[in-house]
C-alpha cells in the first residue's frame, strides 16, 4: 500500500509537469536545439513527423512504425541509443511527460505525441546520418556506434546521471528534468568526446563547430534585424 501511495504522489508531481510543459512545441529548441543549429534541414525533415503525432495516435504510430523498419534500428538497441517508449516502463519515458496519466488529458497527450515523436525521429535521423559518414557503406565497429549514440543522447538531452533507472526516475520526480540538466554540463565539458575512436571524436567535434556556427549565425542575424543580443558571457 506505501508503495501505491508513494507512486500515486509521484503520478501527480510528473502529470503537473506534462501540463505545464504541454501546448507548445518546446523539443524543437530546448532539447533538440544542439542538433537544430547545426543541422537545421534535419530539423525540418521531422517537423511532419511531429505534426503527424500532434493530430493522431495513428500519426504517432505510423512514425514509430518507419523508425522501427530501418536497417540500423537493431544497431540502435545494441548501442543504447535513446528512443523514447511511451506506454511502456517510467524509465523510457522522456522527462517532460513521465506520467501515464498525462496522454488521457485532452490536449496534453497531444502535445507529449508531439514532443516524443519529433525527439525519437532527430535521434533515429541523426545517428543514420553520422553512422553513414564513416567507413565504408555505413559499416561502424561497436565502439563507433555507442560513441555515436551516446552523443546524440546527451545532444538532445539524454544525459547520464549514473543510477538505476528506478532511482533516476525518482529524482525525476523531485526534479524538473535531470537527464536534461545532466547533459548540457557534459556538453559543456565535451563528454561525446571522451569514448569511441579517432574517427569519432573527429566526427562529434565537427558537430560542435556546426553547433556554434549555426548559433553564431542566428544570434548575428538577430542583431541585425534590431534584436537586443547579450554579448557579456557572463
Amino acid at each position: 500500500i506505501p508503495q501505491k501511495i508513494l507512486g500515486g504522489v509521484g503520478e501527480v508531481f510528473n502529470t503537473s509537469r506534462a501540463i505545464i510543459t504541454s501546448l507548445d512545441l518546446s523539443a524543437v529548441l530546448r532539447q533538440g536545439g544542439f542538433i537544430a543549429f547545426g543541422h537545421p534541414i534535419r530539423a525540418a525533415g521531422a517537423f511532419p513527423a511531429m505534426f503527424r503525432a500532434l493530430l493522431s495516435e495513428r500519426g504517432q504510430h505510423r512514425v514509430n512504425q518507419e523508425i522501427l523498419s530501418r536497417k540500423n534500428y537493431p544497431l540502435y538497441k545494441r548501442s543504447k541509443l535513446y528512443l523514447a517508449e511511451h506506454g511502456q516502463a517510467l524509465s523510457q519515458m522522456e522527462e517532460a511527460y513521465m506520467s501515464r496519466w498525462a496522454e488521457k488529458i485532452p490536449l496534453v497527450g497531444a502535445s507529449q505525441r508531439a514532443y516524443v515523436t519529433f525527439l525519437n525521429k532527430l535521434r533515429a535521423d541523426s545517428f543514420d546520418a553520422m553512422a553513414n559518414s564513416l567507413g565504408r557503406s555505413g559499416e561502424i565497429t561497436p565502439a563507433e556506434a555507442s560513441a555515436i549514440a551516446n552523443f546524440v543522447n546527451v545532444a538532445t538531452g539524454r544525459g547520464t546521471i549514473g543510477m538505476a533507472d528506478n532511482a533516476a526516475v525518482g529524482l525525476n520526480t523531485v526534479f524538473f528534468a535531470p537527464r536534461y540538466v545532466a547533459s548540457r554540463f557534459q556538453l559543456l565539458a565535451g563528454q561525446p568526446l571522451y569514448r569511441g575512436t579517432w574517427r569519432t571524436r573527429g566526427l562529434v567535434a565537427q558537430e560542435y563547430v556546426r553547433f556554434l556556427i549555426g548559433a553564431g549565425m542566428v544570434y548575428g542575424l538577430a542583431k541585425m534585424a534590431g534584436a537586443e543580443v547579450e554579448t557579456d558571457p557572463r
